[in-house]
């Protein structure tokens, strides 16, 4: 394999990583339509994996999980 494939490599891989990562991120403050609602539960900034609020999408699942995207 030569350096570009490598880094074709690196790139796809990074790209894949990223989408579980996110996917992980989202998963607590998933299917908010009302942004004060959201900060509200959130705070102005979600910067960590977070539980789902009872009665939300998800409910039941752990902060770090995966949705079903994720899976």
């Amino acid at each position: 394999m030569n350096k570009k494939d490598n880094r074709l490599n690196d790139r796809a891989a990074g790209s894949i990583v990223g989408v579980l990562i996110g996917d992980a991120l989202g998963l607590g403050p998933h299917w908010y339509y009302d942004f004060e609602e959201l900060r509200k539960h959130f705070g102005p900034w979600i910067d960590g994996y977070t539980d789902p609020k009872p009665s939300r999408y998800h409910e039941g699942l752990k902060a770090g999980n995966l949705s079903q995207s994720g899976l």
